[in-house]
C-alpha cells in the first residue's frame, strides 16, 4: 500500500537478474525474456531486432515498393520502431526491407500540459522534427483537431509552421475532450478520433497499410479495458498481427 508518512522505511528487494550472466556472453544481465532467458543490453538489441525482422518477414505482408504509413508519436515504442526500421533498409542488412515508409506526426501535446499556450506547441513540434531528422523518411505533420477539418487537403502538411495553431477546430476539439465524463470514456474517444484521422490522412496519399508502434504491454491494458467494457468479442481482431478495417485499410503491429 503507499504510503504519504515519508518516515516509513520501505524495503526493496533486489532484482535478481543483476546477479546473473547474459546467455550469449559474460556481461551482466539487464532484462529477462520469456521464462529464463537473460540478455545483456547488446544481445538483446540483437534479439529483439531479430524477433521484429522476422515477424515482419515471415509474414510476408508488404509487397516490394509499397508505400506505407507510419503514425510517429514519440514515445518510446514509436521511436523503437523508427529505429528498428531504419536499421532493416539500411544497407548493412542481409535481407533489406523493400517497402517505403511514410511518417505521420500527430500533435497532441495541448491535451496533457496544464500550462499549454502556443509557445510550448511550436517548441514540441521542433523538438520532434530534430528527433526524426536522422530517419531520413518522409514526414508529414498533423493536429488533434484536425479530425473536425472537412478538406481534406489540409489534414497534413510537411511543415507544421503551415498550420494555424489557433483555429476554431481547437477550441471545439478541446471542449469535446473536457465534455467526456470519466477518463476511460476519454481514452476511447481520442483513440477513436486518432484512427479516423490517421485513415482519412492515409486515404488522401493512397496507402492501404498502415504500422503503429503498439507494444504487447499498451495491447494488454487494451484488452483489459475492452474486457471491462464489454467489448471482449472483438479481441481476437484488435490483438493480432494484422488487421483490415471497414475502410479496406489494413492495421498492423509487429511489435506486439
Amino acid at each position: 500500500m503507499c504510503s504519504i508518512n515519508e518516515d516509513v522505511i520501505i524495503q526493496v528487494k533486489p532484482d535478481l537478474k543483476l546477479f546473473r550472466k547474459c546467455l550469449k556472453c559474460d556481461q551482466n544481465s539487464v532484462v529477462v525474456t520469456r521464462i529464463n532467458d537473460a540478455l545483456c543490453k547488446s544481445c538483446f538489441i540483437e534479439y529483439f531486432t531479430h524477433k521484429f525482422r522476422a515477424t515482419i518477414g515471415k509474414s510476408k505482408i508488404f509487397e516490394k515498393d509499397e508505400l506505407v504509413l507510419f503514425p510517429y508519436s514519440g514515445s518510446s515504442s514509436s521511436v523503437a520502431m523508427l529505429n528498428l526500421i531504419k536499421k532493416g533498409m539500411s544497407e548493412e542488412a542481409k535481407k533489406k526491407f523493400t517497402f517505403q515508409i511514410v511518417c505521420l506526426y500527430i500533435e497532441d501535446v495541448c491535451l496533457f500540459d496544464k500550462d499549454y499556450d502556443q509557445t510550448k506547441r511550436v517548441e514540441h513540434l521542433r523538438q520532434i522534427e530534430k528527433s526524426i531528422e536522422y530517419s531520413g523518411f518522409k514526414f508529414y505533420y498533423s493536429l488533434f483537431e484536425n479530425c473536425f477539418e472537412k478538406n481534406e487537403k489540409k489534414l497534413f502538411r510537411e511543415k507544421f509552421e503551415e498550420f494555424d495553431l489557433n483555429s476554431e477546430n481547437r477550441e471545439k476539439f478541446i471542449n469535446l475532450v473536457n465534455s467526456c465524463n470519466g477518463q476511460t470514456s476519454k481514452e476511447e474517444l481520442l483513440k477513436r478520433l486518432k484512427n479516423q484521422l490517421i485513415n482519412r490522412v492515409a486515404k488522401e496519399l493512397n496507402v492501404v497499410k498502415v504500422i503503429f508502434p503498439i507494444s504487447c504491454t499498451k495491447l494488454t491494458v487494451d484488452m483489459l479495458t475492452n474486457f471491462a467494457i464489454g467489448k471482449g468479442a472483438h479481441q481476437a481482431t484488435e490483438m493480432s498481427l494484422e488487421e483490415k478495417n471497414i475502410n479496406g485499410q489494413i492495421y498492423l503491429r509487429p511489435l506486439r
